[in-house]
């Protein structure tokens, strides 16, 4: 429907372009036939008009397609993608629970079958581990209550002995040493005496060599106990504490050495059970993603609405036609992710169209509009301007790089029935409507640099440059306000022997500013850090085109406009990628493989970043039409600009 304003618009132009021909070659026929006539009758065949005032409706129109304000989006959630088994009819009604896609779920039910064996697997693994920490536990406390007894022994042996054992046998030792000490003074006085009495003859000599013999025996007795006391104190008492304190030193060594193991043991026995834990909690979620993704086979409908396949990259509804990667079709494999069908909401309907940069200052949001649906002529529809995009659209980049259009939504007020997504339609956003102004054609105002002019006739019917002052227009009729008076006669082109304006070309800010002021403030600008600084397209900058000048539109500024591509490595000539639009993906495939084959790695390592730079302009832009009505493949170079945009305001 774009190209139908357009072809409006260019029907208008031409008639124009026919008019202001045939005005030229009657000048021409009327010089040659009256040529020694004065200059005054020949300016009279130029067509002009009679400024007035009148009411003009300021409005930017422009055609686009409906759309739903509210959709829901069905897209394919099986991991890989899926065969499209069964799918519902586009333009279909549906209600909400409606099964509107299957894919085949084969393989996904034998990996379900095939998990859920691993995950009874990893369960009970990770139950036994559990079970053989808890037994770990249990056996580490009763090592470590073992050895704390051992050791608590052995520090009461020993305290056993140094306050019992070795007290107890050194009072033995004293005892033994004084009852021996008083057995062999008994022995020595009885043996003396028995001596005496021998010599008095009153005992005989046998009872004394008797009463010495148990003398004799009494002092051994008593140097062997005074011998013990020493052992005791001298060898025995050391030994043993030495033997007792290395049985404690050697129940505390054990009892670090059984704690050291236990915590070791518990460590394995925690970390086998971590790990099937988490072995168990991967397979359980394998399972459970599984059991979705198996559910996701089955699609149903999230909401009541019209079904709408999506529309591919090559500019066809729903996939048919397209490529096979993209086709939404049963028996076609959808991608993971891939969008298989909308559901839009027609309740509420909005109409998107592009504005053009040279318009985009007109149209603000909360603007009312007039839309029409070409399959509905005789009946129109009342909108608001709802959305109006900050940043141009890349959508028609392959078609004309040079035209920047922004995307802007209008919303439907009334009753929708019949209304459907995908409708061309054209809308007319009102700007203003200015009750009591001057207006001319819009073609009947020139512009050079910043300042506008038109040619009027003087009281003899001469043509003269008016300077003056516009304001807003729409497609057809500009408002003046300045420079006009009621009545004059504006020439409608340039009329033959029109003089040349006497004020030169320049911008406002050179007409304001002295050269010296430009060359400071140039010196003053510092770029950013990492900024590059620009650089100008070729073309940029010069002059404008058409007649003495222009007034805002498309021609003059187009120059400026930049294309946005990215720029291409060195290695392959540019009249080589043109080759690339007659070959299909395939071919151009192998094309680029023999290409890249001959580069370095670095220039080959340029020329891929630069096609994937490519792809990702292509995907936005919503593909590039070819002959064949296709989608351009990745690294296809940009067509030439299919001509200017549509004029937006006066003549150039």
């Amino acid at each position: 429907m774009r190209q139908g304003i357009r072809g409006e618009r260019a029907t208008r132009g031409a008639a124009i372009v026919w008019l202001i021909a045939a005005v030229a070659a009657l000048a021409v026929g009327g010089f040659l036939i009256w040529g020694d006539r004065d200059e005054a009758a020949t300016t009279e065949i130029a067509l002009s008009t009679t400024a007035a005032r009148e009411k003009l409706r300021v409005a930017v129109i422009e055609a686009g397609q409906l759309k739903a304000a509210r959709s829901t989006d069905i897209y394919c959630k099986v991991r890989g993608g899926a065969t499209i088994l069964e799918l519902v009819d586009e333009g279909t009604w549906i209600k909400e629970g409606d099964t509107v896609v299957k894919l085949d779920a084969k393989s996904l039910e034998d990996d379900l079958t095939a998990q859920k064996i691993k995950y009874q697997n990893a369960l009970a693994a990770k139950i036994q581990a559990e079970k053989a920490r808890e037994i770990q536990a249990s056996k580490n406390q009763s090592d470590i209550d073992k050895a704390n007894l051992d050791l608590a022994l052995a520090k009461t042996d020993l305290e056993k002995y140094v306050n019992g054992d070795f007290p107890l046998k050194q009072k033995q030792a004293e005892s033994d040493q004084k009852l021996a000490a008083s057995e062999e003074q008994t022995a020595k006085t009885k043996a003396e005496d028995t001596a005496e009495l021998v010599e008095l003859d009153y005992a005989a000599e046998t009872e004394k060599q008797s009463d010495e013999l148990a003398h004799q025996r009494a002092k051994v007795k008593l140097e062997m106990s005074i011998e013990q006391g020493k052992l005791l104190e001298t060898y025995e008492k050391p030994r043993q504490m030495q033997v007792l304190e290395s049985d404690v030193r050697q129940k505390e060594s054990e009892l670090d050495r059984v704690r050291l193991r236990c915590e070791a043991d518990i460590a394995q026995k925690t970390a086998d059970e971590e790990s099937k834990k988490a072995t168990y909690q991967l397979e359980k979620s394998k399972l459970a993603e599984l059991e979705e993704q198996l559910k996701n086979t089955t699609i149903h409908a999230p909401a009541a609405g019209l079904v709408v396949y999506p529309v591919n990259q090559s500019g066809g509804m729903g996939g048919r036609g397209g490529s096979d990667r993209d086709r939404v079709e049963e028996g076609a494999t959808a991608r993971e992710n891939q969008l298989l069908l909308s559901l839009p909401d027609t309740s509420e309907m909005v109409v998107s169209v592009s504005i053009h940069e040279s318009a985009m200052d007109k149209v603000r949001v909360g603007q009312p509009a007039l839309v029409t649906i070409d399959a509905i002529k005789e009946k129109s529809y009342f909108g608001k301007v709802t959305f109006m995009a900050p940043l141009p659209d890349s959508a028609n980049q392959w078609l004309n790089p040079d035209l920047k259009v922004y995307r802007c939504e209008i919303t439907l007020d009334g009753d929708m029935t019949g209304l459907r997504p995908g409708m061309s339609a054209s809308a007319e956003i009102i700007v203003d409507e200015l009750l009591d102004v001057v207006a001319l054609p819009i073609h009947a105002v020139y512009r050079r640099g910043q300042r506008y002019f038109v040619y009027v006739a003087d009281s003899a019917g001469k043509p003269q440059v008016r300077e003056v002052k516009i304001g807003l227009h729409n497609e057809q009729r500009v408002a003046v306000l300045e420079g006009i008076d009621l009545g004059a006669k504006v020439f409608l082109s340039v009329p033959p022997g029109a003089p040349e304006p006497d004020f030169p070309v320049e911008t406002k800010v050179a007409a304001e500013t002295s050269m010296e002021e430009l060359r400071q403030r140039a010196a003053a600008i510092q770029p950013k850090s990492g900024a590059a600084p620009a650089t100008t397209a070729p073309g940029a900058g010069g002059p404008p085109g058409g007649a003495p000048g222009a007034a805002p539109g498309a021609g003059g500024d187009r120059a400026a406009r930049g294309g946005g591509f990215p720029q291409m490595p060195t290695g392959i000539d540019f009249a080589e990628l043109g080759k690339l639009r007659g070959l299909s993906e395939e071919e151009q495939a192998k094309w680029w493989d023999e290409k890249l084959a001959t580069l370095t790695e670095e220039q080959r390592t340029q020329w891929n970043a630069w096609r994937e730079q490519m792809k990702q302009l292509r995907g936005g832009a919503g593909g590039r039409r070819g002959e064949g009505g296709g989608a351009a493949p990745a690294g296809t170079p940009p067509a030439a600009p299919a001509g200017g945009a549509a004029s937006q305001g006066p003549n150039q």
